[in-house]
């Protein structure tokens, strides 16, 4: 009985601390730091890159300002990240696919882990970056490797057209 005393008096204080905003420290976040929050790439972007194949390769990418990343190529998926300031028109990102094989009943899924660079233009409405593919197996093993360059253009409002009018293609036109 006296060990459920103990334990109701330790959860009362710990919901009374968390009640009052304090947090223990295995769960205080840090906050965002403003060069990131400030930074330009933050925002949405159309980019595409030299990897060859049928077409060129194009995808929508999302820089938040936590530092968090997602990016949608309708040839791979979805893939998540994360991104940091490198200067004050640059970044660094890593960000991960899960990379699954038109026929899964003879190969598993791995992934496909990307290491990119941004360098922003002069009036930040456009950025290029070097970046870095491996696609790996479930167990580590790289199967695939190369080096290709985006170019990313930052999607921007545009006026409502009537119905009926034709769109001009890329977000760049």
């Amino acid at each position: 009985m006296r060990h459920l005393f103990a334990l109701v008096v330790v959860a009362a204080a710990v919901v009374g601390l968390i009640a009052l905003g304090a947090r223990p420290a295995a769960v205080a976040e840090e906050a965002t730091p403003a060069a990131m929050v400030d930074h330009p790439v933050i925002g949405t972007w159309w980019t595409a890159n030299d990897a060859p194949g049928p077409g060129v390769e194009t995808a929508y990418v999302v820089f938040h300002a936590d530092g968090t990343y997602l990016e949608v190529d309708p040839n791979i998926g979805v893939g998540v990240g994360v991104w940091r300031a490198s200067g004050e028109r640059s970044a660094e990102l890593t960000y991960v696919f899960q990379d699954i094989d038109p026929e899964p009943a003879t190969t598993a899924p791995g992934t496909v882990t990307v290491r990119q660079s941004v360098e922003l233009n002069a009036t930040e409405d456009a950025f290029t970056a070097p970046l870095t593919v491996e696609v790996r197996t479930p167990d580590g093993t790289v199967v695939f490797s190369a080096a290709y360059t985006a170019r990313g253009t930052r999607l921007q409002v545009k006026p409502m057209l009537p119905l009926g009018t034709p769109s001009l293609g890329t977000p760049a036109s």
